[in-house]
């Protein structure tokens, strides 16, 4: 019998278009936030540590994200992190347009943004192999995975074009939408998961601890995660600022940042 085609399968579907919007979503916060911190707060540093407090907590907390999708429903970590990133993405709309938002809410809601995208990456990728069949789950995590490529071209794009005309506000409220309409597409019952395998019970903390000294333990991982950091400290954050100052300092627009966004995100 020939299995059925990936985009016959409802449930995958469903899983893509979520995973794709969430992307998205992502992305056009990290522009819009780049774009806000250098043309509002005119402050390159401030941007780094934002930066930071985005990213960082999002790579270090990865494996923790992975031993909690083992332990409970995927569909409801997924749905769960993308409901509450959209309800901080309103906050942050709502707080910037009464004119609020400062650098310190900036720092708390990003961190705790970031830090939640740790668990639906895992918690996507280990589902997969619940929702198709062996011989498709090749095939189905690759098109997921370049969803990542994807989304980091096309949500710049969108972030430059809807703040070129509605500002730095309506970017915010957009990416809120969009993030909120991913975690409809995540809704449980849509996906419909099977029971969960791994029933051990035990406490967030002993999860984290777990996670910690199962990362200790490899040297690949350890190295892995130290590169990232890096990474982000010395190459993809200071890349990031100095774009987003010469646009800036060059009379430049939202658009023109988004350009140079995609670009990077296409790896011209």
């Amino acid at each position: 019998m020939e299995p059925q085609s990936l985009f016959r399968n409802r449930t995958f579907i469903f899983l893509f278009i979520g995973s794709f919007l969430a992307l998205i979503g992502f992305s056009m916060f990290f522009m819009t936030t780049t774009w806000f911190v250098i043309s509002d707060l005119h402050s390159a540093s401030s941007l780094g540590i934002i930066l930071i407090a985005i990213t960082v907590p999002r790579i270090l907390m990865m494996t923790f994200g992975g031993v909690l999708a083992d332990k409970f429903k995927k569909t409801t970590i997924m749905f769960s992190t993308s409901s509450i990133q959209g309800f901080l993405l309103v906050i942050i709309f709502l707080l910037h347009n009464v004119n609020q938002l400062t650098f310190l809410y900036l720092i708390i809601l990003g961190s705790i943004f970031g830090t939640l995208d740790a668990f639906s990456g895992p918690a996507g990728t280990s589902l997969i192999p619940k929702i198709v069949q062996k011989n498709q789950i090749k095939q189905a995590n690759a098109i997921i995975q370049g969803l990542g490529q994807i989304g980091f071209v096309i949500g710049p794009i969108i972030s430059g074009s809807v703040m070129e005309f509605g500002g730095v506000t309506t970017g915010y409220l957009v990416s809120s939408i969009i993030v909120l309409l991913s975690a409809f597409f995540m809704f449980p019952p849509f996906l419909k998961e099977g029971p969960v395998v791994n029933t051990i019970k035990q406490t967030p903390f002993k999860d984290l601890i777990e996670g910690l000294s199962y990362v200790k333990a490899s040297r690949f991982l350890m190295t892995g995660i130290l590169i990232l950091i890096t990474l982000n400290f010395f190459a993809f954050g200071a890349i990031s600022i100095a774009i987003a100052i010469l646009v800036e300092t060059y009379g430049g627009t939202p658009i023109n940042l988004s350009y140079i966004d995609a670009a990077l995100g296409l790896g011209c």
